[in-house]
């Protein structure tokens, strides 16, 4: 009997002890690295860096909330709260050459950016928030304009062993001697 509750505490244990998967930034390089296509990039599962906070002041006409979001008192007016948490997964639904939205609930999406503008690539080439008036901290999310309260540097991640499924085939010629 002791043995039985020795192995069974030891499994609580282990199982404990596993560490969340790695993820690292995903950045345009390793997307030209691995050759990622568009459609590739619709199969890799990603992640949100740091907790992105959207708010948005309610109208006086507006009676819901979209369900999922909060409602909150904020200097006597009511505002719509949207909070993504760190390490929240989220899939690719639309790429285009330096941005790409990721959605973390169905039917809404943010956009996510390596290049503002014409501007240089962001730092490291990591794909970051990209805002609809960087100026105000705006975004664009269920067809309506959010404040980023936090976040605002907020990056996808992704699993690096998940890009091996991706890895094309490669391989190393002998050569030929001369005889």
């Amino acid at each position: 009997m002791k043995s039985v509750i020795l192995c069974f505490l030891l499994v609580i244990f282990a199982s404990g002890c596993i560490a969340p998967v790695p993820l690292v930034p995903f950045t345009h390089e390793l997307r030209s690295e691995y050759k990622l296509s568009k459609e590739e990039l619709t199969q890799l599962q990603y992640y949100v860096s740091d907790t992105i906070t959207l708010q948005r002041e309610m109208s006086s006409s507006e009676k819901q909330v979209t369900p999922g979001h909060n409602l909150k008192l904020v200097k006597d007016k009511q505002v719509e709260e949207v909070v993504v948490l760190p390490r929240t997964p989220g899939i690719a639904t639309i790429i285009v050459d330096w941005a790409m939205n990721i959605s973390f609930e169905e039917g809404n999406a943010l956009t996510f950016t390596c290049k503002h503008g014409d501007a240089e690539t962001i730092s490291g080439g990591r794909y970051q928030l990209g805002f609809a008036n960087i100026k105000n901290n705006e975004v664009d999310y269920d067809k309506k304009k959010y404040q980023v309260i936090t976040g605002c540097y907020a990056y996808i991640l992704i699993d690096l062993q998940e890009l091996n499924k991706f890895k094309k085939d490669s391989r190393t010629v002998p050569g030929i001697k001369l005889k």
